[in-house]
């Protein structure tokens, strides 16, 4: 019984000595303290863990591992901003550092702290996940001019009180290895990533904004050789509000691309960045899913570019929307199954595959062409319908609308033959009614006609063949659910260079052009001098009135005859 308080005594001592041991391991930049600096410039320096800026107060230090031969080990964890501010770390001209866990703004005091890895060969090993903004806000890393950071995986943003952090990945050999998923917003808001002039983030999934509390969380692919790869699937709005933009030669690769999962969740993917000059990014991927929230499309882009990727939807549930806005092109090549509104509101839109459960509204500035198929369609003002490819068919999954200021771009190469072809002239074939209600003598709806000399691209000139003493008649549009509104009076018929046309090329020689309806089909007449113009086609109570005039005439014939008998 005497020999216990000894005993305590002397696992006392072995507690405090293991406690000191383990603290003197722990190296501290700034335990207390603002504006200490430590360098390391040579060998390797192991340490059970590193800490920048560990009290509250401890604000504006600074950690440096630069050089080729240089080294810092840590066991344990390596935090830059434990409770400080502005605290940051770099590692430049092949310096390396190496650790267990990582964090930039560990707690909710720890904002502003930096880490920057920059230079060939530097680099920043971390075995598990790596957190920017764990309880902290602005928090950032900078991966440049080819250095490199590889760890577990990677979070920006990690908590609710986690937001506006940020990690920039810039620079040819500049790359972010995620040996798991990479996610921008876990929990918190405003948090980005932007890979930029050739940078690479790899991981195995991506994930944007992934509960209903991380709300504008983006990020920005941009400039030739900058590329995010996600072997798997990358989720763009998984339950928050997440932004995903690929521009000016920029590339995202994964097996599919999910757009605003849950039902709370919206995301929102462009292809530039809208109200700039950007030129697109690439896609690559197979498909593109939209979920059961809000999910958009936007192509913003001022050059030509086409997405292959199949837009499809996971369930009839959720708001979509598909957008051609910028001044550029947009080529849809695959068979799209996605429900929801198209809108082309600048550019031009070409379908050559199919969005035929898609309604699109084509406004004021925007165009759409293609040799596809494409949902109801709404030509407004100002908008312009440019079947085909040189020339084409258009197909249209339900009715068509011209409104007045509207335009029909229409072309001719050839003209005899089937209409709808290249070699022939242009086609716009509806499964439902083609309506022109909303046309008047004071809103008209414009045919531009357009000549080509030779088809693929389009060739401005002349059309072969033609020839100005002879009478034509031209299927321009049909709709299996017939016409209605029609009057020839309500629509501009224009030769000249209108709306960026080539203008029809050839001579007329005091001819002229006509719409006339026949049927369920729309024909562009031409009429030679002198010839008699287009047989007007009766309205059906026309038919009738004629045929009893007709049988009337008949019997009075009949009756003159038996009367003189």
């Amino acid at each position: 019984m005497k020999r216990r308080p000894l005993f305590l005594f002397a696992a006392a001592l072995l507690t405090l000595f293991t406690v000191s041991t383990l603290r003197a391991q722990t190296n501290y930049v700034g335990s207390n303290s603002s504006g200490v600096s430590s360098n390391f410039t040579s060998g390797t320096n192991s340490y059970s863990a590193t800490i920048v800026g560990y009290d509250v107060g401890a604000n504006s230090n600074i950690l440096v591992v630069e050089n080729t031969n240089t080294v810092l080990t840590n066991s344990g964890v390596l935090r830059v901003g434990e409770s400080g501010s502005s605290n940051s770390m770099v590692i430049s001209n092949g310096g390396k550092v190496q650790n267990t866990g990582g964090i930039i703004g560990n707690s909710n005091t720890a904002v502003n702290n930096s880490v920057l890895v920059t230079g060939t060969d530097s680099l920043w090993m971390i075995s598990t996940p790596l957190r920017v903004g764990a309880l902290g806000s602005g928090n950032s890393l900078v991966i440049s001019n080819g250095g490199k950071v590889e760890n577990g995986g990677g979070i920006i943003g990690a908590t609710p009180s986690a937001s506006n952090n940020s990690v920039l990945v810039t620079g040819a050999e500049s790359r972010w290895v995620n040996t798991n998923n990479a996610t921008v917003g876990a929990l918190g808001s405003g948090n980005s990533l932007v890979i930029s002039n050739g940078g690479v983030v790899q991981n195995i999934s991506g994930l944007i904004s992934a509960t209903p509390s991380a709300s504008n969380n983006s990020v920005l692919v941009t400039g030739a050789g900058s590329t995010w790869s996600n072997s798997t699937t990358l989720s763009n709005g998984v339950n928050g509000r997440g932004t995903l933009t690929v521009a000016n030669g920029g590339s995202v690769a994964a097996t599919d691309i999910a757009i605003a999962s849950a039902i709370s969740a919206s995301g929102t993917l462009n292809i530039g960045r809208f109200g700039t000059n950007d030129t697109a990014g690439t896609i690559n991927a197979q498909t593109i899913t939209f979920g059961n929230g809000t999910g958009v499309i936007n192509f913003n882009q001022s050059d030509s570019t086409t997405l292959s990727a199949a837009i499809s939807a996971l369930t009839p549930t959720g708001t979509r929307s598909v957008n051609q806005l910028g001044s550029g092109t947009t080529i849809l090549s695959a068979s799209n199954s996605y429900t929801g509104a198209t809108t082309v509101g600048g550019g031009l839109l070409v379908v050559n595959g199919s969005i035929a459960n898609s309604t699109v509204t084509v406004q004021s500035g925007g165009m759409l062409g293609g040799s596809g198929t494409v949902g109801a369609v709404i030509v407004q003002s100002g908008g312009t319908i440019n079947p085909g490819n040189s020339p084409g068919t258009l197909n249209i999954n339900g009715d068509i609308d011209w409104l007045g200021g509207g335009n029909y771009n229409w072309q001719i190469a050839g003209v005899t033959g089937t209409a709808g072809t290249v070699s022939t002239w242009d086609l716009v074939s509806a499964t439902g009614v083609l309506d022109l209600t909303a046309l008047n003598i004071g809103s008209k709806f414009n045919i531009n006609l357009w000549s080509l000399s030779s088809t693929g691209p389009d060739v401005n000139g002349a059309v072969p063949g033609f020839d100005n003493t002879q009478n034509y008649t031209w299927k321009i549009a049909t709709a299996a659910g017939g016409i209605t509104g029609f009057n020839s009076s309500y629509f501009n018929l224009n030769t000249g260079a209108n709306n960026g046309t080539g203008g029809f090329a050839n001579g007329l020689n005091g001819g002229s052009f006509s719409l006339a309806q026949s049927g369920n089909d729309l024909n562009l007449v031409f009429t030679a001098a002198g010839g008699p113009g287009p047989s007007p086609v009766p309205e059906p109570g026309t038919w009738a009135a004629a045929a009893l005039l007709a049988a009337g005439a008949g019997f009075m014939r009949w009756r003159k005859r038996a009367k003189v008998a």
